[in-house]
């Protein structure tokens, strides 16, 4: 299945770089060969910032996670591997 995504998306950027070429409209800046690239895009302290926000987003969801396993498994809910 995952093959079949990824001939998916191949074959719609070879679609969408040979509709630029005939009308010069592409979808993405980053496809336009003869665009100019936007201001801050591949800027070291941009990728940092990206970078420390899904850490942190990672992080409070895994704290989240610890807690409402906690919560979950509290009581007569816990099972020990060696319970019959």
């Amino acid at each position: 299945m995952y093959f079949l995504l990824g001939g998916l998306s191949s074959s719609l950027l070879y679609y969408f770089n040979c509709e630029g070429i005939f009308d010069g409209f592409y979808p993405y800046f980053f496809l336009n060969p003869n665009g100019e690239i936007s201001s801050g895009v591949g800027s070291y302290s941009n990728d940092a910032a990206f970078i420390a926000v899904f850490l942190f987003v990672y992080i409070m969801l895994s704290f989240l996670l610890i807690i409402l396993n906690r919560i979950l498994m509290n009581g007569d809910n816990k099972k020990d591997i060696f319970d019959n």
